[in-house]
């Protein structure tokens, strides 16, 4: 475990998820492998498969066969992180993202470029719910396109630019917003901004 998520578990930012959240995160070819070692009937959806790994699989070898590698924000986390996450998102990660890419570090500066966009689409999910969410179709084409920018200097076209993001939200789990939903949303905003349809 790094310095730094070992300091937000102990002072109550983080805490660990539970063994069915990391369970959840498995492909259903992963949970029925599982399911077919003890000898467990595998068909069914997947939200099935898991529930019977829960219910017929005591929690200490739960634990060893899906290690907890999902944390979560408790509430002094998101508290914690209201006061920080506008100036982080909006104003340093742009400029990491510049820095990046003045180094010859274009997948560096995507990266980092991606992960600011899908914060600032969650600030605007989160605004427009509550009706505040005006101005960001201005905004949204001038972001896009940076995303767009540095995913062009790393030969990647739209498709590949759509499946980077995804893989760099889902790895990187930004204050654990990164459910496929808001991905999804995510995903249509930057093709909003860029002004593509399906």
């Amino acid at each position: 475990m790094g310095p730094a998520r070992s300091r937000l578990l102990k002072g109550g930012y983080l805490r660990r998820g539970s063994v069915q959240k990391s369970i959840e995160r498995k492909t259903i070819p992963e949970l029925k492998a599982i399911l077919a070692e003890k000898e467990l009937k595998l068909s069914g959806k997947k939200g099935e498969l898991v529930q019977r790994l829960l219910n017929n699989v005591p929690p200490d070898e739960l634990e060893e066969l899906f290690p907890i590698g999902v944390y979560e924000a408790t509430e002094k986390g998101w508290r914690a992180r209201d006061q920080y996450e506008i100036v982080f998102y909006q104003e340093l990660l742009p400029k990491a993202a510049r820095f990046m890419d003045g180094n010859g570090e274009p997948l560096k500066a995507l990266e980092v470029s991606v992960l600011s966009y899908f914060v600032w689409t969650m600030e605007v999910k989160t605004l427009s719910a509550r009706g505040l969410g005006h101005g960001a179709d201005m905004q949204n084409p001038y972001l896009a396109r940076n995303v767009e920018e540095y995913a062009r200097k790393c030969g990647l076209t739209f498709d590949q630019l759509l499946e980077h993001f995804a893989v760099t939200v889902r790895e990187n789990k930004p204050f654990a917003l990164s459910s496929e939903a808001n991905i999804c949303y995510a995903a249509d905003m930057l093709k909003r901004g860029l002004s593509i349809r399906e």
